[in-house]
């Protein structure tokens, strides 16, 4: 009883806070034998790394940009657009011309239609960035279990809550590598005209 509440305790600290983790493996060992677990082999990753600078990340991120200046050019253009209809409508205004209600709400129902455009291209980009993020991940996690399993790894941990690791449980670089070397580029999933 005593033993597993310790247990907890200690997966607690070592997860949620960061524990300071002796390099002999004596008293992993010792924990492994009371506990009847297999022995704990620890490697850390550093998530934020692997992702920031994975050549599919790169091109993730180039892909998105370059379809976010295709919409800021055509939000120019749109605003050019409505800007002629404004004016066009000002001159009706001035002339008390009795088309200019008519005209009027055909620009409201214009500047109505552009904005659900817009933001409805802009929520397909912001999603097709964020799915292709996911699959990132994803491919990430596989290949973190992939290695755990082929090295009898018994626990990750992001580099984000470790204060103190010997150079030899880092397993950020390897990690990258594959992804690298897996997956250069990915389909990004995005609507034509997006």
């Amino acid at each position: 009883m005593m033993m597993s509440f310790l247990r907890i305790v200690f997966l607690g600290l070592l997860c949620g806070g960061g524990i300071l983790l002796p390099s002999s493996s004596f008293a992993v060992g010792e924990f492994s034998k009371t506990s009847g677990q297999k022995p704990l082999k620890l490697a850390v990753l550093d998530i934020d790394r692997v992702i920031r600078d994975a050549q599919v990340t790169i091109y993730i991120q180039k892909n998105v940009e370059e379809r976010r200046e295709a919409l800021q050019l055509d939000v120019e253009g749109y605003e050019k657009e409505l800007r002629e209809k404004e004016a066009t409508l000002k001159k009706l205004q001035n002339k008390n011309d009795p088309s200019f209600d008519k005209a009027k709400k055909d620009f409201e129902n214009d500047v109505t239609d552009i904005q659900k455009r817009i933001s409805g291209r802009s929520k397909i980009l912001e999603k097709a960035f964020h799915d292709a993020r996911s699959e990132v991940i994803q491919k990430v996690m596989a290949l973190v279990a992939e290695l755990a399993d082929a090295e009898g790894l018994t626990l990750v941990i992001p580099k984000n809550v470790v204060m103190y690791q010997d150079d030899g449980y880092d397993i950020t670089d390897r990690i990258l590598a594959r992804l690298d070397s897996d997956m250069p580029s990915i389909d990004i999933k995005l609507i034509e005209g997006v």
